[in-house]
């Protein structure tokens, strides 16, 4: 999770007061309208370049050569074509005109020959000793554009910019007050300029836009060098030294930005040739000497790094800058090889290298960009070797390996096709050919999975699997009584599933959270203690799912809430990356500790969607444990079957929903009455991960008392912490609840059961046995909710269908158990669905609640006194009007 997405807990803080809010609020403001400022600029000078392209590809009559070439930065024509010499044009002729406009910049030539693409004819007028001469010269059309043209402005034009500035306005975007976060985007506009100018025609823009599209292009294309030492003197943080002695590094950055100032203003010649001048003048005053300074200050790019790497003590931001040090080597090392080669020699360094060299070459550096990004953008950074053994296990693990058998597969197919199609080979050959074919497929296949197992066990590669930890879980609280033992099991089974080695669980006691379980510490974590009136207990009870609590990064929440120094100090003993809270329907029953990972990565989102699903059960096996110590405690000092069913009645009714919860476009309500003091009747709501989202539950366990109490509450946890894995499949989900059910039960146990999953207008359900649920649809149609299988806890292994209705507006969904339609009265006649349904349908306009509530006096009006002999238990879904 990263800190933006990490809500503020404290009630009151100073850095929450509105004054606060609202000029943090203004500064995000002010820097998001830079990002979109930049962003349109980049898109309008990147579209015009596209345009161009495209345009003088589909049109190349439009898009004529021009038949001289004058001087960079005077009117002075340099060179001629053949057909212009014929007409009369010399090399050192002034050219004052260009079909009729004053030729004051690049940019007049370029509308000039746009002008006369279509009559194929330019008109100059030339100064010369012996007065002006106007002269027609030909035009010659560009040449058809080849797949080659095509391609290259695809992968230069459109490709290779869209993905520079993506990866630099994505990091922007998410790190708008992370000056390392400008650095990036400043670097990637000047690789989308790189070799731009020579690829465009930008004085065909005229000399307004033309002028500012070469200035952006050559100020860029010039600047990035001053970008890269920028970046390594901001990221992660300056050195110390930069704070004694800040003029320093201007000593480095003044001449590259003066060299990048002079290399953009040489564009102006586009718009007139007198402002240019000047700055080409400089340019060739600097000549190699400024090439020269960019491959310095790439060195001390490098150089940066590896100080910072050597002196820094923060342990992430070393991670970050030999991340950073070895991606920029491995990606800019061949570029540069190639570039130092044409520098020396004078000579295009395209001639050093085959093209599938120059391609790789274009690739590797691609590799930079996102590097950039990662030791930006993540929360915490790998270190060098789990990097590239993690980006190994995925590169080869699985996908590379079936990549390489398919291809070796249809390699040999198409030898044995081509051998077989031979005419001139005998029947004996193509009989051995084949053999040997097979047996190199099948020695090669075993040599695969060799391969894969060994990368494997070589490369640290384990996928968490959500529904096993779960079952696995479930299998072993589900037993466990003892608070210690419970908390110990989930620890290490965490711990295991995510390679952490530091783990530490605390419980809430009567002075705070209390130490309960630790491993990885050595026993120093069980003397830690955080007592109840401390800034972190009250944050630790306010939380709702896991959070990451990077200490050493100031964009964590526990760093912007300014938690004391003292509660800082014990999550630094306990090395705590994230804290889970183990939530209960009512209040926060304890929290684990997570230190760091085995392989240095952060905790990724769907790490703490697990961790939010193992939280949940784990809270209610507490919970559950908390309340059996009651039950224990309570029995020894007073009679034991009065006091069992009493606690029990208490924990049978802190399980069922008190409220039901407010769902956009729903109202539910649900009732429970036992015929006893503790009944065998359930119902629930579970809120699902979206705005529109709820599941219903209704079941009737099997028996009365204690026992049939029991295993309604192992069925509640089965089923939250089912539902709360995120799974859709229900099928799956009441195959596992059964299974649960069916082992932690005796055999004469069972449960009818039914669940339905509410989402935006969709209802899937399974019944399991269960009374079928009453869909009363606006138009006065009835259905019946019946698809699904048998009862639960019966069998091992049932199968299970799950259906799906739709629920529209104006449609009343009633769920009830045997106890609603058989109550009976004093002449032992059954109430019955057909007294049931009319009383749904005339209170169908009454609320969720209240149509419960009508239902519940109806039946106590048949019965009349007559005593209740099962419980009476029912829930109403209305979709509002």
């Amino acid at each position: 999770m990263s800190a933006s997405q990490v809500v503020r807990l404290t009630p009151v803080s100073s850095a929450s007061s509105p004054e606060a809010v609202k000029a943090g609020s203004m500064k995000l403001d002010w820097r998001r309208a830079a990002v979109v400022v930049a962003l349109l600029a980049s898109a309008a000078y990147h579209g015009a370049r596209i345009y161009l392209s495209v345009s003088a590809l589909a049109s190349p009559a439009l898009h004529p050569r021009a038949p001289f070439q004058l001087k960079t930065f005077a009117p002075e024509v340099a060179s001629v074509t053949q057909g212009a010499g014929a007409a009369g044009l010399e090399a050192g002729d002034l050219v004052m005109r260009v079909e009729g406009r004053d030729l004051i910049g690049h940019g007049d030539l370029g509308l000039a020959l746009t002008a006369a693409a279509r009559n194929g004819v330019l008109r100059v007028d030339v100064q010369r000793p012996s007065g002006v001469t106007t002269l027609s010269l030909p035009l010659t059309p560009a040449a058809p554009a080849g797949a080659d043209d095509v391609l290259g402005v695809v992968v230069l034009e459109m490709l290779l910019p869209a993905f520079f500035l993506g990866v630099g306005f994505m990091v922007v975007w998410r790190r708008p007050e992370d000056k390392s976060a400008w650095l990036l985007l400043f670097m990637m506009l000047t690789f989308t300029n790189l070799g731009g100018s020579q690829a465009t025609a930008l004085e065909r823009l005229g000399p307004e836009v033309g002028a500012a599209a070469a200035v952006w292009v050559a100020f860029f294309a010039s600047s990035w060098s001053l970008a890269m030492v920028c970046f390594a003197i901001a990221f992660p943080e300056p050195l110390p030294a930069d704070s004694r002695r800040p003029w320093v590094k201007w000593l480095v950055i003044l001449p590259l930005l003066a060299v990048s100032v002079i290399s953009g203003g040489t564009g102006l010649t586009v718009w007139n040739f007198a402002w240019g001048k000047w700055f080409m003048t400089l340019a060739l005053e600097v000549g190699r000497g400024g090439l020269i300074l960019r491959y310095l200050a790439m060195s001390l790019f490098f150089t940066i790094l590896g100080i910072k790497s050597g002196t820094m003590k923060n342990p992430d931001a070393v991670r970050r800058l030999r991340i950073l040090f070895a991606g920029a080597l491995v990606a800019m090392a061949p570029a540069t090889i190639l570039a130092t080669l044409a520098l020396v020699t004078g000579r295009p360094f395209g001639n050093y290298a085959p093209e599938w060299v120059l391609v790789a070459t274009v690739v590797s550096m691609m590799i930079f960009p996102i590097v950039l990004a990662y030791v930006v953008i993540v929360h915490k950074a790998m270190g060098v070797g789990m990097a590239i053994r993690q980006g190994l296990q995925y590169a080869l693990a699985q996908r590379a390996v079936r990549f390489i058998q398919m291809a070796v597969a249809i390699a040999v197919l198409f030898e044995l096709l081509e051998i077989f199609s031979d005419p001139g080979k005998r029947q004996v050959d193509r009989v051995r050919s084949l053999g040997l074919g097979v047996m190199f497929l099948v020695f090669f296949q075993r040599g695969a999975f060799r391969f894969q197992a060994w990368i494997d066990r070589r490369f640290f590669r384990e996928a968490v699997d959500a529904e096993h930890i779960l079952a696995d879980l479930g299998e072993r609280v589900r037993s466990i009584t003892d608070r210690r033992d419970l908390l110990e099991t989930v620890s290490r089974k965490i711990g295991e599933a995510l390679h952490i080695p530091k783990v530490a669980a605390f419980v809430r006691g009567e002075s705070g959270f209390m130490p309960a379980f630790a491993t990885g510490y050595g026993g120093d974590a069980l003397n830690l203690e955080f007592g109840n009136a401390g800034v972190l207990t009250c944050c630790i009870s306010v939380l709702e799912r896991p959070q990451t609590i990077y200490l050493d990064d100031k964009r964590s929440w526990i760093v912007r809430e300014k938690i004391p120094d003292a509660d800082a100090a014990k999550l630094r003993d306990l090395q705590s990356e994230v804290l889970i809270p183990l939530r209960t329907k009512t209040a926060v029953e304890g929290f684990l500790s997570l230190g760091p990972k085995s392989s240095e990565a952060a905790y990724s989102p769907s790490d703490l969607q697990l961790l939010q699903s193992v939280a949940h059960q784990t809270a209610l096996a507490l919970d559950n444990s908390r309340l059996v110590e009651q039950v224990a405690g309570e029995v020894a000092k007073r009679e034991r079957m009065t006091r069992e069913i009493e606690i029990a009645r208490e924990v049978q009714f802190t399980l069922l929903p008190q409220t039901p919860p407010r769902i956009p476009g729903l109202d539910l309500g649900g009732h429970c009455r036992p015929a006893a003091g503790i009944g065998g009747d359930y119902y629930d709501f579970i809120p699902l991960e979206g705005e529109r989202a709820v599941g219903l539950a209704i079941g009737d366990i099997a028996g009365k008392g204690i026992p049939a109490a029991l295993l309604m509450a192992g069925l509640q946890a089965a089923l939250r912490g089912q539902a709360l894995a995120g799974s859709r499949d229900l099928a799956r989900l009441m195959t596992n609840i059964n299974k649960l059910v069916f082992e932690s039960s005796p055999a004469n146990r069972y449960a009818t059961f039914f669940y339905g999953e509410y989402r935006n207008g969709a209802f899937a359900y399974v019944n399991a046995g269960h009374n079928a649920p009453v869909l009363l649809r606006k138009d006065g149609a009835l259905e019946r909710l019946e698809t699904g299988g048998p009862v639960i806890g019966l069998m091992d292994f049932a199968p299970f269908t799950e259906g799906s209705v739709e629920i529209r507006e104006g449609d009343v969904l009633l769920g009830f158990t045997d106890g609603i339609s058989e109550c009976m009265n004093p002449r032992d006649e059954e109430w019955g669905e057909d007294r049931l349904l009319p009383v749904l349908r005339a209170g169908r306009d009454l609320a969720a609640k209240d149509l419960v509530q009508q239902i519940m006096t109806e039946a106590d009006a048949f019965a009349a006194g007559a005593k209740q002999h099962d419980d009476m238990t029912l829930i109403v879904m209305k979709a509002a009007r």
